[in-house]
C-alpha cells in the first residue's frame, strides 16, 4: 500500500439523492471461471421512485453451487431472501422475496468482468399495475479484501452522551482509489458500504448510501494512519468519534452492549428517593375517583412520591408549603404533545419552551412528546430531569413509522429495517415507537 496521506476519491461516487451513480475507470482481477461472483455496488431503477443504491454479494463455489446476498438496498428489502437463483457463465438471475412483491433480477455480467446490469420485474408479471425497473452494478471489492485494509474502531457518542460502538474499514485500490465500509450494529449496519469518499489532504468526507438521506461522515486521519477523528449525521442524529487502529475482522460480531448515560436509564421512570420529605399543607384535595373533596389536607412528598394524604400534621422537622385555599388534583399526563423546535406553531425553541412551562402551569405534569425530530425532545428531557428546564416531565416518542414513507414519517417495509430503526430510537432514549394506523396486521 502505498503510504501517500492524500485520499483521492472513491471508487463509487452519487448524488445525494442517488439519481445517478458515476464509476471512476478501474479494472479490477475476478474469477475468469465464476464471472459473476463478487461484490456490485450500483443503483437500482424502478419506474415511479427515484433510483437507489444497492450491494449485491454473489459467491459461486467450484461444484456449481451459488449463493445470492442483497445486503443494502434502499427498497425496503435490505437482507430479503433471495431464491430460484441461477448462474449460468455471465448470466445471472434470482428472485428476491421482499414482502408481497417478490422481484425478479435478470442481468448479464460484461465481457470485461466489471459490470452487472440488468432488468427488474415482479415475480407474478401479470400484474398490469405491478412496477418495472434495471439495474446498473459496478464490480468492486471490499476494502478488506484489498491488500493492507485499515480499520478503526472504537465509541461513537450522541451529543446526549450515549455510546454506540463503531469500525470503520478503508482501502486503498490498485489504482489509487479507495474504499470503505462501516458497522454500526446497533443501527443495523455491519459491513455496510462506504460511498462518494473523498479527501483533501488528511481530510475525509462520506457519504453512507441509507435511503434518499445519505448518512454523512466527517473525519481527520492522522499522519500516523493510526487515529481517525471526526462525526456521522444521520437524520437529525450525530455521533462523534475517535478512532483508534484495530485488527481486520471479517465482520462485527455480536451487538455489544450499548453505554447509556444515566438520564436515558432513568428520565422515563419516576424518581422516588432523591430528596427528603417535604409537604403542602392547607390544601383542598380533590378526589378524581370518587368526587370527595378532602379539606384543609397535608400531602407528603419525597422525591417524586406522594408518601401520604392524611388530615394529620406534617412530621416534625418537615419543609412545609402553605397551599390554603387551593385546591389540588393529580396532574395531567398529555399523551399527544407536538411541542418541538420545527413546529410551526412555536417561534423557534424559546417559544416551545416557554409553552413546556404553560403545560407545566396548566396542571399538565407529563406529555408523551411527539417531536419533528428525536433530539429536541430528548434534550429537554434530560435539561427538565437535570432542573435546568422547567416543564413537564417528557416521554420521549420516536418520529413517525410506517409501512410506505409520507411526508412526515419514515417507511421501512421489511423486519430487518425496521429493527435497525427501534435500535436506533431506543438508544437515543425514545421510550415509545409511533405508528400510523395505516399499518397492516402483518407488519406490526
Amino acid at each position: 500500500m502505498r503510504r501517500n496521506r492524500r485520499l483521492i476519491v472513491a471508487l463509487l461516487t452519487c448524488t445525494p439523492a442517488l439519481g445517478q451513480v458515476e464509476f471512476l475507470d478501474e479494472t479490477f482481477e475476478y474469477d475468469r471461471d465464476h464471472p459473476a461472483s463478487g461484490r456490485w455496488l450500483g443503483t437500482i431503477q424502478r419506474e415511479s421512485t427515484p433510483a437507489t443504491f444497492a450491494e449485491i454479494l454473489i459467491q459461486q463455489t467450484h461444484d456449481t453451487r451459488s449463493e445470492v446476498a442483497v445486503t443494502a438496498l434502499a427498497l425496503s428489502a435490505r437482507n430479503a431472501p433471495c431464491e430460484d437463483v441461477v448462474i449460468e457463465g455471465r448470466s445471472v438471475r434470482f428472485v428476491l422475496v421482499a414482502g408481497d412483491d417478490p422481484l425478479v433480477f435478470d442481468g448479464i455480467v460484461s465481457e470485461d468482468g466489471q459490470r452487472l446490469t440488468g432488468s427488474l420485474t415482479p415475480r407474478d408479471d401479470g400484474d398490469a399495475g405491478a412496477e418495472r425497473g434495471s439495474f446498473n452494478l459496478r464490480r468492486v471489492p471490499r476494502p478488506i479484501d484489498l491488500d493492507n485494509p485499515m480499520r478503526f474502531s472504537g465509541t461513537a457518542r450522541s451529543g446526549l452522551g450515549i455510546g454506540l460502538e463503531i469500525a470503520i474499514v478503508l482501502a486503498e485500490t490498485p489504482a489509487g482509489n479507495w474504499v470503505g465500509q462501516i458497522d454500526l450494529p446497533r443501527l443495523g449496519l455491519v459491513a455496510y458500504p462506504i460511498v462518494n469518499l473523498t479527501a483533501d489532504g488528511n481530510s475525509i468526507r462520506a457519504e453512507v448510501p441509507l435511503g434518499r438521506q445519505p448518512a454523512q461522515i466527517e473525519a481527520i486521519l492522522d499522519a500516523q494512519q493510526a487515529h481517525l477523528v471526526g462525526k456521522f449525521h444521520q437524520r437529525g442524529i450525530e455521533l462523534s468519534f475517535d478512532l483508534a487502529r484495530s485488527d481486520i475482522v471479517e465482520q462485527a460480531q455480536a451487538p455489544p452492549v450499548v453505554q447509556l448515560p444515566q438520564w436515558v436509564r432513568s428520565s422515563w421512570l419516576i424518581r422516588r428517593h432523591t430528596e427528603e420529605p417535604w409537604a403542602l399543607v392547607g390544601g383542598n384535595v380533590i378526589d378524581v375517583v370518587t368526587g370527595e373533596i378532602h379539606r384543609n389536607a397535608t400531602i407528603v412528598i419525597a422525591g417524586d412520591l406522594i408518601r401520604g394524604i392524611s388530615s394529620d400534621p406534617p412530621p416534625e422537622g418537615t419543609r412545609v408549603v402553605d397551599i390554603s385555599g387551593a385546591f389540588v388534583v393529580p396532574g395531567f399526563f398529555d399523551l399527544h404533545a407536538h411541542v418541538t423546535p420545527k413546529s410551526p406553531r412555536f417561534a423557534g425553541v424559546e417559544g416551545a419552551e416557554a409553552t413546556l412551562q404553560d403545560l407545566l402551569e396548566s396542571g399538565v405534569t407529563t406529555i408523551r412528546g411527539l417531536p419533528v425530530t428525536s433530539e429536541g425532545a430528548l434534550g429537554w428531557a434530560a435539561r427538565i430531569n437535570a432542573a435546568t428546564l422547567l416543564g413537564p416531565t417528557i416521554v420521549p416518542a420516536s418520529s413517525i413509522f410506517e409501512k410506505q414513507k409520507q411526508r412526515t414519517s419514515y417507511g421501512f417495509g421489511d423486519p430487518a429495517t425496521v429493527r435497525g430503526w427501534v435500535h436506533k430510537e431506543a438508544l437515543l432514549g425514545n421510550r415509545w415507537i409511533k405508528v400510523y394506523n395505516k399499518m397492516d396486521a402483518d407488519s406490526l
